[in-house]
């Protein structure tokens, strides 16, 4: 991995860290939106042992099956242009 980043030039190699971090960022962002979505429909989580998506597999099944859990309100119409 040294020798690939040596070979890329300073430039290149800059950049290619920038979108590790950038990535790394949005990664964490979702995490953290997905671990209060889950807080929100009152879904328990072991976060240190979740794997092949247990938690989207639960927020799901809870959505699907407790329809209280989704308080929709009521779509606004659009006005239409004359």
């Amino acid at each position: 991995m040294e020798a690939y980043i040596k070979n890329m030039g300073d430039e290149k190699a800059k950049a290619f860290f920038e979108d590790i971090q950038k990535a790394a960022a949005e990664s964490l962002e979702k995490f953290f939106i997905l671990q209060k979505f889950t807080q929100l429909l009152s879904i328990e989580i072991d976060w240190a042992k979740a794997v092949n998506l247990e938690v989207e597999h639960k927020i799901y099944e809870k959505l699907l099956t407790d329809k209280s859990a989704i308080k929709a309100k009521p779509a606004k119409k659009i006005a239409e242009k004359k």
